[in-house]
């Protein structure tokens, strides 16, 4: 499959995703009465019950992935999949900024319990595979298998709620050179906090969740990271630096009650900018540990838009299941992500 067949065709399905969501909500605007059966239960009217979950969007899965929860619980276990392919376009004509493809694969799981009358507390475990290759006059290419763990807590009111996770995870890279034919191998490890504020207002079955991410990864690499990189100024060296991003946007999302359950269609839009020097680039970021890797000599854009949108359903009070997919613009740089998990509630 051709890069322009596969731009052309990941284009039309997020215009008829977006359409068709954007369409669930008009329908739902002016014809309210026939889709919906209000049950008290699944309102999104703000509950005073310390354990409904209505409360929670645990900033480990991201700014976009489902966090409404019907019945109240006292643990839950979430488990997620993603795939996600990016472009990055040639910064200048020599071979260490190319341009790249990025493939990557990631599956997790993860669990939370109340920890006191206003908190959640929980855990979490990835895994990832990430696949670089060179556009035209590219000198190698990268695979890398990745594990991480992360420890998140929430604080939550009816009306808004703040999350804190820090993660960790090694990375194991092998390159290979193609003009010498010669492979090179070596680990890299990461680190990341972030925190997240973020309020709720509902008008009947519609719900508007504004937010604010602000997110520190550090990368560390040994010398060997930087063999295929041509340096004619300077000798490889080790690498030890962190990016520091912002996040700001908002979620919009309805409701559509089911004889099964309850169907929630959203949109959500963020923005990003990065403060630090912009040499780390991040795959995976709806996930809870995005992977973190350098390529050549390589920038990745100061800001970002997102764009995305899916499906949740809450089915029988005790599962939730959800699907999404998001779209990141950037100068010279686009990202397709698709998500799947669920949250089963005990």
């Amino acid at each position: 499959m051709t890069l322009e067949f596969r731009s052309s065709l990941i284009y039309s399905l997020t215009v008829a995703l977006l359409g068709a969501l954007v369409s669930a909500a008009s329908a739902r605007a002016f014809d309210g009465e026939s889709l919906l059966q209000p049950r008290v239960a699944e309102s999104l009217t703000p509950s005073t019950d310390p354990l409904d979950a209505n409360y929670h969007s645990p900033i480990y899965r991201g700014a976009l992935v489902s966090d409404y929860e019907i019945a109240p619980y006292k643990k839950r276990f979430t488990g997620y999949g993603i795939g996600s392919w990016a472009n990055q376009e040639a910064q200048d004509a020599t071979a260490n900024r190319p341009g790249f493809e990025v493939g990557s694969w990631f599956g997790g799981f993860g669990t939370d319990w109340s920890l006191f009358q206003h908190g959640l507390w929980g855990y979490g475990v990835q895994g990832g595979r990430v696949k670089i290759d060179p556009r035209s006059g590219g000198k190698y290419e990268s695979r890398i298998n990745s594990l991480s763990g992360n420890l998140h807590i929430s604080i939550y009111d009816a009306l808004w709620r703040f999350d804190v996770m820090f993660g960790m995870g090694k990375n194991w890279h092998k390159q290979h050179e193609f003009s010498w034919d010669d492979t090179n191998s070596f680990t890299t490890t990461q680190w990341l906090v972030g925190t997240e504020f973020s309020a709720k207002f509902d008008k009947g079955y519609t719900r508007i969740e504004p937010l604010v991410n602000f997110r520190v990864l550090n990368l560390s690499e040994p010398k060997s990271a930087e063999r295929y990189v041509a340096a004619t100024s300077r000798e490889a060296r080790e690498f030890n630096d962190a990016s520091y991003r912002l996040k700001v946007g908002s979620r919009f999302s309805w409701e559509h009650s089911m004889a099964l359950g309850t169907l929630r269609p959203y949109l959500a839009a963020t923005w990003s900018h990065e403060f630090g020097k912009r040499e780390i680039y991040t795959v995976g970021d709806a996930t809870p540990f995005p992977i973190a890797f350098r390529y050549g000599r390589h920038r990745m854009p100061r800001d970002r838009f997102d764009l995305g949108g899916g499906l949740g359903a809450a089915l029988r009070d005790q599962l939730d299941v959800y699907l999404q997919y998001d779209v990141a613009f950037a100068k010279e740089y686009v990202d397709y992500a698709f998500l799947a998990g669920f949250n089963k509630k005990f």
